[in-house]
């Protein structure tokens, strides 16, 4: 079920932080160009940017500005909230075919460039309930190419979570990624740098908040769209770095063992439910029970 956007409250920090608790970043994923896909589900939207750089203040306003935009029922906001007025619409020159998510995926909020060095900055979610699972998706894209290829964001939480976004994606329209947080106080805080430094202003293309249903996704529902399947085993096996060798992708360490070998493939069949089928999210004392399983299994494999 799809909900409209209840509230837009956030602020820019550029010194100091708010408050933060540990995101989990699931897989990042390629835009498919099908917003329906790509967009998560969930409950109640606190909060959905389709970032931009033009200058809100002039009357009548600049025609570079997109307008809001409303995408598998959620309405996206058009706000320059990183406050660089700059000019760098089309940054996704590559049409999807839905011109709505173009109007989402087609320009980017900058940080302002008074920002310190490297333009490592703060963005803070309001309105936060804590205590309630929230989802987090971020959109970065820029396929302008020439000497802009190759841009990566580092988006993190504070606390030492960072997942790198590239503003490249294989089908041509950038990446997005989806991670969960539960908040203990009213705000959370989003940081934002470019990867190691190598571009001028840090990007966010979109943005979106909402409450998770159900307690969030299950561990193995790596490509977080409600299910476990072959979707989800091909990123799983794409991740595969056998015992002991650090996964490429955490996410696809299910036991946190900082590998993903058999055990974690364990994990991932016993949660398997087919295309479609909710995949249930465990209790804690379920989890433990399943990854002790799962290294069961390895081990009869290996006797």
């Amino acid at each position: 079920m799809k909900y409209s956007m209840t509230t837009l409250l956030a602020a820019l920090a550029v010194t100091g932080t708010a408050s933060a608790v540990p995101i989990t970043w699931g897989v990042v994923q390629d835009v498919t160009g099908d917003a329906a896909a790509d967009i998560i589900d969930g409950g109640n939207v606190l909060l959905a940017i389709n970032g931009h750089n033009s200058d809100t203040a002039l009357d009548p306003p600049d025609p570079s500005q997109p307008p809001d935009v409303t995408l598998d029922g959620v309405l996206f906001s058009s706000q320059n909230f990183l406050g660089q007025v700059f000019n760098a619409d089309g940054l996704s020159p590559n049409p999807t075919g839905d011109d709505d998510y173009d109007l989402l995926l087609g320009t980017a909020s900058i940080v302002d460039g008074g920002v310190p060095a490297n333009n490592d900055a703060v963005y803070t979610i309001e309105g936060l309930t804590p205590g309630t699972d929230y989802l987090l998706q971020l959109w970065y894209v820029d396929e302008r190419g020439g000497n802009l290829s190759g841009r990566v964001m580092t988006y993190g939480d504070g606390e030492g979570n960072t997942v790198d976004v590239a503003g490249e994606g294989a089908n041509f329209f950038g990446q997005f990624v989806v991670g969960e947080f539960t908040p203990d106080a009213s705000t959370q805080d989003l940081s934002l740098v470019a990867k190691d430094g190598a571009f001028g202003r840090s990007h966010i293309t979109a943005i979106l908040v909402r409450e998770a249903e159900g307690g969030g996704f299950a561990p193995a529902d790596l490509d977080q769209d409600g299910d476990v399947d072959d979707a989800d085993f091909a990123l799983f096996f794409a991740a595969f770095s056998g015992p002991g060798v650090p996964t490429g992708n955490p996410a696809a360490d299910l036991d946190g063992d900082t590998d993903t070998d058999d055990a974690d493939f364990g994990l991932a069949f016993a949660a398997f439910t087919g295309p479609g089928a909710a995949a249930s999210v465990p209790e804690p004392t379920s989890l433990a029970l399943l990854s002790l399983g799962g290294l069961l299994m390895t081990r009869r494999r290996r006797a």
